[in-house]
C-alpha cells in the first residue's frame, strides 16, 4: 500500500502547473507519490515507469523530457550526489507536514540546494535526515540537548513545604467542596 500524500488546494491555480501538458502533470503527480518522506527521489524515468502503469506505456525519453520540464519550471529542484541526479520538492514540508519521517536511502541535498528550499523543508532535513544529523554542527541546534534535567534546576531554592501524607491524601468523600455549581472542585 502506498503512502498517502497531501495536495495543496492552490495547486489548480498555480501558474507553474498550468504550463504543463497532461503527461508532464502526470509525471509531477507521480514524483510526489514516489518521493520518500523528505521529498527526494532519483531523477529517473525508470522509477516513475515502475510506479505508474500509465507512464509505463510511455517510452523513457518522453518521460525524461517531461522530468526536464518539471525541473525547468522549478516544481522540483535538481541536485547531484556522487554523479547521480536527484530531485527534491522545494515546499515539501509546507504541504505534507510529516512529523516523524521514515528512514531513507536517498541522500540529502547539499547546502547550496538546501538554501533554495522552504524553511520548513530545510528544518525537516536538518532535524531528521541522517546526512545532516550525524556529526553536523548545524543540525545540533534543532535537537534537544542530551543533558540531565537537574542541570537546569536552580540550586539556591528554599526547600518546598509539604503537608504530611495523611493530610494530602484525603479520600474524595471526606474532601471539602469549594465553590458551587459546575465549577465546584475538591480541595
Amino acid at each position: 500500500m502506498g503512502t498517502p500524500r497531501a495536495f495543496s488546494h492552490a495547486s489548480g491555480q498555480s501558474d507553474k502547473l498550468s504550463i504543463l501538458n497532461d503527461l508532464e502533470f502526470r509525471c509531477w503527480i507521480q514524483c510526489l507519490l514516489s518521493a520518500d518522506d523528505f521529498g527526494v527521489l532519483p531523477l529517473s524515468s525508470a522509477l516513475l515507469r515502475d510506479d505508474n502503469l500509465a507512464l509505463a506505456a510511455s517510452c523513457a525519453p518522453v518521460i525524461d523530457r517531461a522530468l526536464h520540464v518539471i525541473v525547468q519550471v522549478e516544481l522540483f529542484v535538481r541536485f547531484e550526489h556522487r554523479g547521480t541526479p536527484f530531485i527534491v520538492h522545494p515546499f515539501w514540508q509546507d504541504v505534507q507536514r510529516i512529523l516523524f519521517p521514515r528512514a531513507t536511502s536517498y541522500p540529502a541535498p547539499p547546502q547550496d540546494v538546501l538554501s533554495r528550499l522552504s524553511r520548513a523543508t530545510k528544518l525537516l532535513f536538518l532535524a531528521h535526515h541522517p546526512g545532516y544529523r550525524a556529526g553536523n554542527e548545524v543540525a545540533t541546534r534543532f535537537h534537544r540537548r542530551a543533558q540531565p534535567r537537574s542541570r537546569f534546576i536552580p540550586k539556591n531554592l528554599p526547600p518546598q513545604r509539604s503537608r504530611p501524607i495523611e493530610a494530602r491524601a484525603r479520600p474524595w468523600h471526606s474532601a471539602r467542596l469549594r465553590g458551587t455549581g459546575r465549577r465546584a472542585r475538591y480541595v
